[in-house]
């Protein structure tokens, strides 16, 4: 069951987008409120995720499913940040995903959680896949950097 709330979210947003081969995803976060449990991955509105399924496995999963992915990011990019915990607001999720690309999932998130944060992750291993957009943009401006994840993610 998905959360939709009026979100007090900064007006800065975080777009990842992340390919291997024909699989792709694509994420635009923006961070809200002290998180003190409860949900940790909200939504602004109805229509997300879009996900399609590359494999038998994965057409069984649910939007809970795939949260558990980003939840783990976020929770990456926090400890080893050493930030407090903010809800995460999820205005886009995109993607062709197979069972064992929820990695690549989490890694997203939390890149797009430690450039939230004005704050880069290095030495994040996601073989195979390749950041091709991060776009952090503050309501007016859009920066704009392409990395390659196993070299670390700085601007």
């Amino acid at each position: 069951m998905s959360t939709h709330i009026s979100s007090s979210a900064s007006s800065e947003t975080v777009r990842v987008r992340l390919e291997n081969g024909p699989r792709w995803l694509e994420l635009q976060l923006s961070l809200d409120g002290d998180w003190n449990g409860g949900r940790l991955i909200v939504y602004p509105h109805a229509g997300i995720p879009d996900v399609r399924a590359a494999d038998d496995l994965s057409r069984t999963y649910d939007l809970q499913t795939w949260e558990t992915g980003m939840m783990s990011g976020a929770f990456q990019a926090y400890r080893a940040l050493n930030c407090p915990r903010r809800r995460v607001v999820v205005a886009d999720l995109r993607g062709l995903l197979s069972s064992a690309d929820m990695t690549a999932l989490a890694a997203a998130t939390a890149i797009g959680v430690a450039k939230l944060l004005g704050n880069d992750l290095p030495n994040l291993d996601i073989p195979q896949w390749r950041v091709v957009d991060l776009s952090l943009s503050n309501g007016q401006t859009t920066f704009r950097a392409g990395h390659n994840p196993n070299e670390g993610v700085s601007q």
